[in-house]
């Protein structure tokens, strides 16, 4: 007897009780609300000289777990405030421009909770202030 394994997968998925190792990997644009528990950040270093060096933000999310990448200049303002473990809200509100035809995206940081701050889950399972 073999084992359809394609079909395995293809059902875990659709039944939602896959888990994917890898974050998905994504590009804030916009309006975009990232919501969810910080796991950490990862400097990524260019090779080429004309690309600034960035950093790679890992956020847990209710559905699926994502990676963006952030300016040298979030990452050292907001970005340098989160903790490992705390619940933000990002909101990417605008493009900003810095002069000399450079620009930034301003990114808002809603602090929801902290590392060692008390969230209760209600009956639902959603987790609440407490």
């Amino acid at each position: 007897m073999s084992v359809d394994y394609d079909k395995l997968v293809a059902d875990a998925v659709a039944s939602g009780k896959a888990r994917h190792m890898a974050p998905k990997q994504i590009k804030l644009v916009l309006g975009d609300r990232i919501a969810g528990k910080f796991l950490g950040r990862e400097l990524i270093t260019s090779k080429n000289s004309k690309m600034p060096d960035f950093f790679v933000y890992t956020f847990e999310r209710t559905e699926e777990t994502v990676r963006f990448p952030v300016s040298g200049a979030f990452d050292k303002g907001q970005g340098s405030q989160l903790k490992e473990g705390g619940i933000y809200g990002l909101e990417y509100r605008e493009k900003m421009d810095i002069g000399g035809g450079k620009t930034f995206k301003d990114i808002d940081v809603i602090v929801v909770s902290e590392p060692g701050e008390d969230i209760e889950e209600d009956e639902d399972g959603e987790e609440n202030e407490g």
